[in-house]
């Protein structure tokens, strides 16, 4: 934080207390709410900022989502005596052993959560701004399903990843969110 220098005047005419100059130069506090900023309003929302720490919930929990993904690998990696840096065991070694098999599912499933996180956070933020519960509501989707999509690939079969396809209506919601918000912003220039 930095203080404005004292004018000329105020350096030969010390008028006021030493607490007064110190006063006089403070930043001046914003007093107007992120809730009155137009990125958060439109004609048919009033309070969508009310609701936004939804949607930084629905964010926040992808970290606890990282987190159980890389105990599952870390587990399955243990389990089939996999070496670090080893990212994934060859299809051969997979197939001739389970643990291995497990271990390269639990490492998929790890990554293919990191591919879509950037998307999904973008997204997730962005229609928050405008629409915070139904985003919030797509990502909490989107988050329960990557756990039985984990926990289904976790089993060494990967055909069993599936139980967590309904994952994909929340990132199918929040795409289209996206763009719906982007519309919203470009017609509201006109």
């Amino acid at each position: 934080m930095t203080y404005a220098p004292l004018t000329l005047e105020e350096n030969i005419y010390p008028s006021r207390t030493e607490d007064d100059h110190l006063i006089s130069r403070l930043p001046k506090k914003n007093t107007q709410s992120h809730c009155s900023n137009p990125t958060f309003k439109t004609k048919d929302s009033t309070n969508s900022c009310d609701d936004y720490g939804y949607v930084t919930l629905a964010a926040a929990s992808t970290g606890f989502l990282g987190l159980f993904q890389t105990m599952a690998v870390g587990r399955a990696r243990k389990a089939a005596k996999v070496p670090y840096p080893i990212a994934y065991v060859s299809h051969e070694e997979a197939l001739g052993d389970p643990a291995k098999m497990k271990f390269n599912c639990a490492q998929r499933a790890h990554a293919n959560t990191l591919e879509s996180l950037p998307f999904f956070l973008f997204s997730l933020l962005f229609t928050g701004l405008r629409h915070p519960r139904f985003s919030a509501s797509c990502g909490a989707l989107w988050v329960v399903g990557r756990v039985f999509y984990t926990l289904g690939y976790n089993t060494g079969d990967p055909a069993k990843r599936s139980r967590g396809v309904f994952h994909n209506f929340g990132t199918l919601g929040l795409l289209l969110g996206s763009t719906w918000v982007s519309l919203q912003m470009v017609m509201e220039t006109f």
